[in-house]
């Protein structure tokens, strides 16, 4: 991989595709890596919080615009999601986090504001 880094450095070629590709054929990360505990806990915390956070938050998302939307349980989920962000270790199981969060803030919101057509 240093000889594709560095030749595309060098003719100033923006290759973070090339390298994930690379990456995918030939596997030279560490093997241990694979079985760690940040990888465990990753993987509880995408499958156990972050999931369930999104199903939830897809039930607002996708529920009927023309009736008010009563179900109060994205108020008292949505913290969840700020847990995962702080306490996960890969990025993107940290923007998913952060993501199931202020999907389920918004509702939240939904509910201490509600629309003025409901009220």
């Amino acid at each position: 991989m240093g000889f594709i880094q560095l030749a595309s450095d060098a003719l100033r070629f923006d290759s973070h595709m090339i390298r994930y590709l690379y990456l995918a054929l030939f596997d030279d990360r560490v093997k241990s890596y694979h079985l760690s505990r940040s990888l465990y806990l990753d993987t509880f915390l995408t499958l156990g919080i972050i999931t369930p956070l999104f199903i939830v938050g897809l039930k607002f998302w996708t529920a009927p615009v023309y009736t008010p939307y009563a179900s109060k349980i994205n108020a008292l989920v949505a913290p969840f999601g700020i847990i995962v962000a702080f306490i996960s270790n890969h990025a993107d199981v940290i923007m998913m986090g952060t993501l199931v969060a202020l999907m389920n803030a918004y509702v939240f919101w939904y509910h201490v504001d509600p629309p003025a057509f409901y009220t």
